[in-house]
C-alpha cells in the first residue's frame, strides 16, 4: 500500500513561533499573529476558514515586504508602498534563491500584503481609491519594464543583424 510522505513543513505552530526571530517591531509580530488566528476562524476573508497550508502560505508571502517597511502597518503611507512596488517591480528585491522574484510570486506577494493591510488598516483606511492608486501605481511600472524589455530585444536584434554578414 502506498504511503504518503510530506515533505514540506506545513506546522503553523512553528512558523508562529519563527515570527519572533523576524526583522519585525513587537506591535508588527503581535498583529500577525492575531491575522494569522482570525484568518483560522474566517474573519477575515468573509467568513471562509482558512486551511493550516494556506496560513502557512501568508505568512511565508508576508514576511518579505513587512520587514522592507520595517514599521508598523499602522504607519504606512503610500509612498512607502510606491517604493515597495517598484523595488520588486524592478528586481531590487531578491528572493531567497539570490534571483528576482517570479512573476507568480510577486502577484502573491501583493494579494497577501493587500489582505493583511485591508485587515490591519480596517476599511477607513484602506479605500478603494487608495487600492486604486496602487494599482496604477503597479500598472506604470510594469509597463516601463515591458518596454525597456522590448527596446533591449529589438535593438539587441538589429545590432546582431549588423554585425552577422550574411
Amino acid at each position: 500500500m502506498a504511503q504518503r510522505i510530506d515533505i514540506h513543513n506545513r506546522s503553523i505552530a512553528g512558523r508562529k513561533r519563527q515570527i519572533k526571530t523576524w526583522k519585525l517591531p513587537a506591535q508588527e509580530q503581535r498583529a500577525l499573529l492575531r491575522f494569522i488566528e482570525e484568518l483560522e476562524l474566517g474573519r477575515v476573508n468573509k467568513g471562509r476558514k482558512i486551511s493550516e497550508s494556506r496560513q502557512c502560505k501568508y505568512l511565508d508571502v508576508l514576511r518579505m515586504p513587512l520587514e522592507f517597511f520595517g514599521k508598523p502597518a499602522t504607519r504606512l503611507r503610500l509612498p512607502d508602498l510606491e517604493t515597495f512596488e517598484k523595488a520588486i517591480s524592478s528586481g531590487q528585491i531578491q528572493s531567497n534563491r539570490k534571483g528576482p522574484y517570479a512573476h507568480s510570486s510577486k502577484v502573491d506577494i501583493r494579494r497577501a500584503l493587500k489582505v493583511y493591510l485591508r485587515w490591519r488598516l480596517g476599511a477607513t483606511k484602506a479605500s478603494v481609491t487608495d487600492s486604486k492608486k496602487v494599482v496604477e501605481i503597479c500598472t506604470q511600472y510594469a509597463q516601463r519594464g515591458m518596454f525597456n524589455i522590448f527596446l533591449a530585444v529589438f535593438f539587441g536584434t538589429l545590432g546582431f543583424a549588423f554585425v552577422e554578414p550574411f
